[in-house]
């Protein structure tokens, strides 16, 4: 599913509004940007994506990456057996300045990494505000 970076989410249910943005919603048949990101970025990213929100019944495959194999279930059906890192099932949201909240797929961390997207700078700057406040808060705990 394509949405181009930085206009309204309107994924599901949820109607467009104007401060809640997508980013990283890819599909083939759409160019994206590509280039490096700061490895910051990419850490906190990986570990946002381990809680995501907005759960979907189905998987979303990498478009971008070969055809699965077919491999036997344990069931003895035959199935597609993707990668679990090319799959993705949910979003991260995250608070940008100014009341933006961004929402991705998953699979942006998939995306960055693997096929070199590079997400606009404002969520770029978000994901790593994200993470720093996340890991302050969990030291405050300690």
């Amino acid at each position: 599913m394509f949405f181009e970076d930085l206009t309204p989410y309107e994924y599901g249910y949820e109607m467009p509004r104007s401060n809640v943005l997508n980013v990283g919603w890819l599909s083939r048949g759409h160019v994206f940007p590509v280039g490096a990101v700061p490895e910051a970025f990419v850490n906190a990213l990986r570990r946002l994506i381990k809680s995501p929100e907005n759960l979907y019944r189905g998987y979303h495959s990498c478009e971008f990456c070969p055809e699965p194999p077919i491999v036997v279930g344990s069931n003895g059906l035959r199935v597609i057996g993707p990668p679990e890192e090319t799959m993705g099932n949910g979003e991260i949201r995250v608070a940008g300045l100014d009341g933006v909240v961004y929402v991705a797929p998953v699979l942006v961390a998939h995306y960055v990494t693997v096929h070199n997207y590079r997400p606009p700078a404002e969520f770029i700057g978000a994901v790593i505000r994200a993470d720093d406040g996340k890991r302050a808060n969990t030291e405050l705990r300690r």
